[in-house]
């Protein structure tokens, strides 16, 4: 009877690992949507530790649900509440979200905590960059370096704010390092992408990018930067599948959309460019690139009191580039103007 008893514990303890490991390495291998169904079918017991709302916010985070990774972490804390491993994913989150105060309270607990592992200073350097404040995130980051030389993150984390300094070989040179510790931290070749679109070389921005959607193809954001990358350089065929690739990822990335009406309507496909524009009004009526470009649509197409109704509404919502607005304003009747 105890050999049997033995044997069953042996078998759900190699069951459980078997759903950890699966679990994980779905994670790993960046198919995050079948990560988080697999941790959620972990044994509840499992399932309710913060080890494993902390992956399931790592998955969220990397499919760009940031207000529901930033609800695993807290759920994270709330079972182990001093824990920081793992963490610095979260502090992105609540980066991207611009929740200053959040951050700043996740800072200060981390400080807390422990000042002797990276993730912690990764975290107060993000507090920092939200403020713009990035000579004091960079030496944030530097101390999470100097704790461990062997983790990318921080890397790329100091890559991004030498990109918003525009000291754009210093960012290289730190995405790389970051390739150097980690040749799967697809972040950094999205990074090295990024500088070579900002530097107008779009065909090494379109390798980068390339090489980013070969560790995770299952990321949208990649695919539109590859998409920007392509029709920057005039390929416009190559461009529309980028983004198309990234709308059946996510339909509702503002951005995508945005560059998909772009290449649309630099296509010559008028009607198909102004659909995509005006389904992207109702989502974020308030951005003024938009009424802008559904302006010039209409100016296209000779309907110059919808392209008038549109400009002057992009004025309102952008006082500061009224000017360059006017000058379309006044260009309605020049029927032979760039486009």
């Amino acid at each position: 009877m105890m050999e049997n008893g033995r044997a069953n514990i042996e078998c759900s303890i190699t069951s459980l690992l078997q759903q950890l490991a699966t679990a994980y390495q779905s994670l790993t291998n960046y198919n995050c949507n079948e990560a988080i169904k697999l941790f959620e079918k972990l044994p509840k017991a499992q399932y309710n530790t913060a080890w494993t709302h902390i992956n399931i916010g790592r998955a969220l985070f990397e499919t760009i649900r940031y207000t529901e990774a930033v609800k695993a972490y807290k759920q994270a804390l709330t079972l182990e509440p001093y824990r920081i491993e793992g963490l610095e994913y979260y502090s992105t989150s609540l980066w991207q979200l611009r929740k200053v105060v959040d951050l700043c309270e996740l800072a200060n607990k981390a400080l807390s905590v422990s000042l002797t592992i990276p993730e912690t200073w990764c975290i107060v350097g993000n507090t920092f960059s939200l403020q713009k404040e990035h000579e004091i995130a960079l030496r944030f980051f530097n101390r999470a370096i100097q704790l461990d030389p062997y983790f990318a993150y921080p890397y790329t984390l100091c890559g991004h704010e030498y990109v918003a300094n525009e000291d754009f070989e210093q960012a290289k040179k730190y995405y790389e390092k970051a390739i150097s510790c980690d040749e799967y931290h697809y972040n950094a070749y999205w990074g090295i992408g990024n500088v070579y679109l900002k530097q107008e070389n779009y065909k090494q921005a379109v390798n980068y990018f390339k090489r980013a959607i070969v560790i995770n193809p299952k990321s949208a954001v990649l695919y539109t930067y590859l998409g920007m990358a392509y029709l920057h350089n005039n390929q416009l065929k190559e461009a529309l599948r980028g983004f198309e690739t990234a709308e059946r990822m996510d339909p509702n990335n503002p951005l995508n959309k945005y560059q998909k009406a772009t290449v649309l309507i630099s296509m010559n496909h008028l009607k198909e460019g102004l659909q995509v524009l005006e389904e992207l009004e109702l989502k974020v009526p308030k951005e003024a690139p938009v009424h802008i470009l559904i302006g010039k649509v209409y100016k296209r197409t000779g309907e110059k009191n919808k392209a008038l109704v549109h400009f002057n509404k992009a004025i309102e919502l952008n006082p500061k580039e009224a000017n360059t607005i006017k000058i379309l304003i006044d260009h309605l009747d020049n029927d032979n103007d760039d486009f």
